[in-house]
């Protein structure tokens, strides 16, 4: 069985502190993981870097085979926005069409992409926007 996810040696600092160090672990398809530590240990920071928010001093993610090395990396750049999130909603068994692309909307809304935009390819949207829309993915 192939996994689903690989961190490796992961080290990432803001500012002044260091916000993960020596983050190492596998997630198998089905799995579930916890993460767990003290504040400031670095929880935020390795789920922000997992969703590309934040760069990563050292270390990889390889998701599903491939080897994540920005936003770009967890969007398909050939469908819409939308369909970005859309995609993963129907895969999880939500129906009908309307109310899939409702909550895909939602999504959008609260990392402030403007709906309008929905249809357009990610590859139109700066790399900023694109950061978002991983945001907005991975709210399904």
């Amino acid at each position: 069985m192939t996994s689903l996810l690989e961190v490796r040696t992961v080290f990432s600092s803001r500012a002044h502190s260091v916000g993960c160090r020596d983050v190492f672990f596998t997630l198998w398809p089905g799995a579930v993981l916890g993460i767990l530590g003290e504040s400031g240990s670095g929880k935020s920071a390795l789920l922000d870097w997992l969703a590309g928010h934040l760069p990563q001093d050292t270390g990889e993610a390889i998701f599903d085979s491939r080897t994540t090395e920005g936003p770009r990396d967890g969007l398909r750049m050939r469908i819409s926005a939308g369909g970005n999130a859309g995609e993963r909603l129907t895969a999880s068994g939500a129906r009908p069409y309307g109310q899939v692309r409702g909550a895909a909307a939602d999504c959008q809304t609260r990392v402030e992409i403007d709906t309008c935009g929905m249809d357009d390819r990610p590859s139109g949207f700066s790399g900023g926007m694109q950061q978002r829309l991983v945001g907005s993915v991975l709210q399904v």
